[in-house]
């Protein structure tokens, strides 16, 4: 099993699915699915998109600000994904 990216592990962290973050944020889950294993390039509006919803759920769960999901765990994925 490859390791998960910032977002996989966000995702693990407050025990949501692939599914439930595509919903929220307005993206097909095959594309949350390329973010979380590094694959394809996926553009900054749709990161932008995952990222308000992360720190919406962030929030609701009153997750300490060390533990939430970065610009840099996201952008990483990117970067790995055009390597």
């Amino acid at each position: 099993m490859a390791a998960k990216n910032g977002l996989g592990r966000f995702l693990d962290r407050l025990d949501l699915t692939q599914e439930q973050c595509a919903s929220g944020a307005g993206v097909d889950q095959a594309t949350v699915s390329r973010v979380v294993n590094g694959r394809g390039s996926p553009s900054s509006a749709t990161l932008a998109r995952i990222k308000r919803w992360a720190d919406r759920q962030a929030s609701r769960q009153k997750l300490p600000m060390d533990q939430r999901l970065t610009w840099d765990d996201l952008h990483a994925s990117r970067t790995k994904a055009s390597a």
